[in-house]
């Protein structure tokens, strides 16, 4: 970002632009309100307002990280409902809430009602609880539930120090949820091929 209230560069906004013209690139992502502080949270949103007028451009979807954790970010910049207005103004545009918010109740609600009321908000996987993805299968329908494995050697290299597989975890949670084979699949892969055109 740069500037005084913080906007994305005109070099990053070509960059992007670059990525879905010439380099194939899917979708935009993963993106983090902080990244515009010191904007207040409810307002950090309007950073991404150019990158959101790309994405609906080249009908790309895009990725917010979101989700209570231990980082020194402020929480509110990881609420699920600030991206809400970028929602609203932007119908067409899928955007994936990372994280279905991983395992805070709190957090959760909010990324229920923001789907609830948005029919172009997708509520991802990648270490949430069990209960949580059952809970959004029957309210706003498996078909944007999308599954993440939240990789990355970081991750994968804790869950092992703790004794457990975190990319198992994460499949466990949909392979083990109370919802019908069918609404599995469609949460494994097929969703997401569809939305992304594959």
């Amino acid at each position: 970002p740069i500037g005084n209230p913080p906007r994305e560069s005109l070099r990053g906004l070509e960059a992007l632009e670059k990525g879905f013209t010439e380099h194939g690139f899917l979708g935009a992502g993963e993106f983090d309100l902080a990244r515009f502080a010191p904007l207040p949270p409810e307002q950090a949103y309007t950073g991404y307002i150019p990158s959101m007028e790309l994405c609906r451009k080249h009908k790309k979807p895009i990725m917010f990280h979101t989700s209570y954790d231990g980082g020194k970010v402020p929480m509110a910049y990881k609420n699920p409902i600030m991206l809400e207005p970028l929602a609203f103004e932007f119908p067409d545009v899928p955007i994936l809430v990372c994280h279905m918010v991983k395992y805070d109740v709190t957090f959760f609600e909010y990324a229920m009602m923001l789907a609830r009321k948005n029919a172009n908000v997708y509520l991802t996987t990648s270490n949430t609880r069990q209960d949580f993805i059952e809970r959004a299968v029957a309210e706003i329908g498996a078909e944007r539930i999308l599954f993440g494995s939240d990789w990355s050697m970081q991750h994968g290299i804790l869950g092992e120090r703790q004794g457990f597989d975190i990319y198992e975890r994460n499949l466990d949670a949909v392979r083990n949820a109370r919802i019908d084979e069918a609404e599995k699949a469609l949460i494994l892969g097929e969703n997401l091929a569809a939305l992304l055109g594959i």
